[in-house]
């Protein structure tokens, strides 16, 4: 249950209301509906970032999206794979294990098991990553990449504690 007012739809700006259905609607509907110009920037950022290519491929970019929302538990982003994610052979069976990369039985590579590793010590506890935690992901990244990585999740972790554990945007 949202813990802020949800503006109507139909009260929208249109800079917020374009986005219906690419996004949680509460979302939409309690940042975009108060803050329309904040909602606007950021789904400027957050869109790009976690659906189109970048430093990293996709296909990478989805499994920590994956994560993240099966860290904090939402249902919305774990009901969909990202369509280009999807013809890139991103599949349910792979997405099953990114909260436990070190599954043996888990269908992952070598890169996508020490990224998921470094992604999830981002997002839990402290949050602290150690030198041993680079030093696994520069075996497969470059430091663009790493940056990517790092931004993606950070911005990926603040999302979920703020709209799913925090002010209940998203149900």
């Amino acid at each position: 249950m949202a813990r802020v007012s949800l503006v109507p739809e139909t009260e929208l700006t249109p800079g917020v209301r374009c986005y219906i259905g690419q996004t949680a609607d509460g979302v939409l509907q309690g940042l975009g509906g108060h803050r329309p110009e904040l909602a606007e920037r950021w789904l400027a950022l957050y869109l790009p970032l976690c659906r189109e290519d970048g430093a990293l491929p996709l296909e990478l970019k989805e499994l920590v999206r994956f994560q993240i929302a099966g860290y904090y538990g939402c249902d919305y982003c774990r009901g969909f794979i990202v369509p280009l994610a999807a013809e890139r052979g991103v599949t349910c069976d792979k997405l099953a294990y990114v909260l436990t990369p070190d599954d043996p039985d888990a269908p992952l590579s070598e890169v996508e098991r020490d990224m998921l590793r470094f992604t999830l010590a981002m997002a839990t506890g402290k949050g602290e990553l150690t030198d041993a935690d680079f030093s696994a992901v520069r075996r497969h990244f470059t430091e663009a990449q790493l940056v990517e990585l790092g931004f993606l999740a950070a911005l990926l972790i603040g999302y979920g504690r703020f709209t799913i554990t925090g002010f209940g945007l998203v149900e």
